[in-house]
């Protein structure tokens, strides 16, 4: 019996695994490229995104926002600064969808791979996210420091957004 309820509980625990999309490029594809140019477009969906209700919110949001859409293009750049260094020119199209910058905020988007030779879209990165995570390792004491610190979490959101993106495009499979 108890070896029935280890068996069932061991399926439900793996049951919850999340695993990570397929890799849309193959290792040829990905080795013969070097990113030339990182783009971003925002397509914001109601969903998810905050709605500012003043015009100081407003403004707030869409300074957050250009600080958000610099900074990703920048760790992106970093983060693919040195490889793959292939001899085909690519773009980084990061197409942001949902943003919430600020204290412990995150950032999803899709990242297509655009061929800059012909144009071609190469393959789509889904659902990418970076999140700013700075307090929420200490629990409620933990989010209480980082608040009174005041870390940079649109710089924290932007390289965990980066280090995501290289973990998808180095993937194997």
């Amino acid at each position: 019996m108890l070896r029935k309820i280890a068996a069932v509980a061991a399926v439900l625990m793996l049951a919850g695994c999340v695993t990570a999309p397929p890799n849309p490029l193959t290792p040829t594809v990905r080795e013969a490229m070097f990113v030339k140019d990182v783009q971003t477009a925002w397509t914001l969906d109601a969903k998810g995104n905050p709605q500012p209700k003043t015009d100081e919110d407003k403004a707030k949001l869409q300074e957050n926002n250009a600080k958000l859409d610099e900074r990703l293009k920048a760790a992106v750049t970093e983060a693919f600064a040195t490889s793959p260094a292939g001899a085909e020119p690519v773009a980084f199209k990061i197409n942001i969808k949902r943003a919430n910058p600020g204290f412990l905020g995150s950032v999803d988007a899709d990242v297509a791979v655009i061929r800059l030779a012909d144009g071609a879209e190469v393959g789509v990165y889904k659902d990418v996210m970076g999140a700013d995570t700075s307090g929420a390792n200490g629990g409620l004491l933990g989010i209480a420091i980082a608040a009174a610190m005041k870390p940079d979490s649109i710089g924290i959101m932007s390289n965990n957004f980066a280090t995501t993106l290289r973990a998808r495009f180095d993937a194997k499979k």
